[in-house]
């Protein structure tokens, strides 16, 4: 039991970090896309391409179940692939997330929720949500906190 906690422990603090060192680079981003509005539009259409975790997570375990299903045709060694990726993928979705996860989130993807985030901060930079007080004269950083209240 001990260490069951003590792994779980270890997994959390790893997300926190995953996840401080996510929040600093949104920061960075939204601040540099204060200074840079003419680079907002293509921003957002690459938020709109890129995958999240869940999104890669998913097709990952898909595609190991159908190599796997498909192999086994072959050689029953296979399908144990396939049942593997198969269990990983109904263990993701009831338990939230993936002993792979943190793997892909260390690689570099993101929540949806973190890509969401930089999609309304940089929004609210656009000018899409008037009613913040967002005037084209303030103070860079300020615009920039601001926005980023708003994708909170």
């Amino acid at each position: 039991m001990a260490t069951s906690a003590t792994a779980e422990q270890a997994f959390e603090l790893r997300e926190r970090e995953v996840e401080e060192t996510r929040q600093r680079q949104l920061e960075s981003n939204v601040l540099y896309y204060t200074k840079h509005p003419e680079e907002i539009d293509r921003r957002l259409w690459e938020l709109d391409r890129e995958w999240d975790v869940e999104r890669v997570t998913e097709a990952e375990f898909g595609l190991s179940a159908l190599v796997g299903i498909t192999l086994g045709v072959f050689s029953r060694k296979w399908t144990l692939l396939g049942a593997l990726a198969a269990g990983l993928l109904a263990y993701h979705a009831v338990q939230g997330r993936s002993p792979v996860g943190l793997a892909y989130r260390r690689m570099g993807f993101r929540t949806m929720n973190e890509i969401d985030q930089e999609r309304f901060a940089l929004k609210a930079l656009r000018g899409d949500f008037r009613d913040l007080g967002m005037e084209p004269e303030s103070d860079l950083v300020e615009k920039a906190r601001k926005a980023m209240r708003a994708a909170y």
